[in-house]
């Protein structure tokens, strides 16, 4: 694991410092395995949740656009081979898998950055609103005729 560094590093710091020797491996390994069973627990929690058998409700080529906020920035949604592609940033590249009605799994192209839930709101005019890309990340749809008028 790569972060064996830092219980070397601890270690190395113990003996430079004079403190009385640890195990900083131990204490790591804990620390990632509360991690570990953590990340399951929660994974275990949202298939519990999860309802099968939905479908989205729009067309995908609907939920394609541009998202925007001022402290986050913007994320784009493309349609790749029939299937959305989210990239909220230059390399946070991730393809979408149908979850349960609008909410998508984000399978992150850089594999080290796992797994999210991406869930579309949609506005009581049929329209796509907003993408919430979890933790709290609401990016407000951009109106693309809006935005290139004001370009010019």
């Amino acid at each position: 694991h790569p972060e064996v560094r830092h219980a070397l590093m601890y270690r190395a710091f113990d003996a430079y410092l004079g403190g009385p020797a640890r195990d900083w491996s131990a204490d790591m390994h804990a620390m990632y395995q509360a991690s570990i069973d953590s990340a399951k627990a929660k994974e275990k929690a949202r298939l519990a949740k999860r309802v099968l058998g939905t479908s989205p409700t729009l067309p995908l080529e609907r939920y394609v656009g541009t998202y925007a906020d001022t402290l986050r920035g913007s994320a784009t949604v493309r349609l790749e081979n029939g299937r959305l592609v989210v990239a909220p940033s230059g390399f946070l590249t991730a393809d979408l898998e149908h979850w349960n009605y609008d909410t998508f799994r984000a399978h992150y192209r850089n594999w080290w950055l796992g797994t999210s839930m991406v869930t579309f709101r949609i506005g009581p005019d049929g329209t796509v609103g907003a993408v919430d890309l979890g933790d709290g990340a609401v990016l407000s749809r951009v109106n693309e005729t809006k935005r290139a008028s004001s370009d010019h």
